[in-house]
Parts: structure tokens; sequence; C-alpha cells
């Protein structure tokens, strides 16, 4: 599975072949391999929801990855994908649509790792 933005499929050979999916099939298909990984090799999830999170709206990823029980995994990549936000704006917009999400002691933790990241990128 390849997931990016603009995909008409994350499966490649379906995409070669002009076959394509709708978001909430490609979710589906992300949310599957995000429990294959939780299950099975859970070290790759992490890296696996950063790919996700530039793609899906972070309020889907943030469901499924509780659904599964790895929201930790998930706040950490959506600090590190809302770190590399560009503007202020869109990196305050993004934190306060999760941020209804989640409990004080869960905010807390993803704005340590995302000002960690931010002046990590940064060079700060």
């Amino acid at each position: 599975m390849h997931f990016e933005r603009g995909m008409a499929c994350c499966n490649r050979f379906r995409a070669k072949a002009g076959l394509c999916c709708d978001l909430d099939h490609q979710l589906e298909c992300a949310s599957i391999e995000m429990a294959r990984l939780a299950q099975h090799a859970p070290a790759d999830l992490f890296p696996f929801l950063l790919t996700l999170c530039p793609i899906f709206p972070a309020d889907m990823l943030l469901v499924r990855a509780r659904q599964i029980g790895h929201f930790d995994e998930f706040i950490k990549a959506a600090a590190y994908h809302c770190a590399t936000l560009r503007t202020v704006t869109e990196r305050r917009l993004f934190a306060g649509f999760i941020a209804g999400y989640m409990t004080a002691g869960q905010i807390q933790t993803f704005r340590s790792l995302h000002e960690a990241e931010w002046r990590r990128l940064r060079g700060k």
C-alpha cells in the first residue's frame, strides 16, 4: 500500500490499471493497515501514521487510532505533522481541530512533542 495526496488507489496495481477509489475506501484501506501494524509491527505504526497525516482528515485518523488502541502514536504523529505546517495559522487550526478529541494530558503531550519537533526542524 502506498498513500499520497491525490492518489487514485493505494494499491499500485489497481491504480496502474486505471481503477480508483474514493476517500472513504482509501481510509478503510489505511485503517486495515493501521490495525495490522498495531497487531504485528507496532514499531512501524508511527511512521505509517506520519505518511497518512497529510493525506486524510485528522479526525478520521484520530478515531481509527483510538479504535485500535494506539492513540498515543497518533498524538505523536499529529504533533510531528503539525510542526511541518508552514504558517502559525495552519498549525493553530490543525491543533485546535484535534484538541476537542483529547484530554488535557494528551493536549499537553501534543504541545510538548510539537514544540520539540518545531524547534528541531527550524534549528532553534
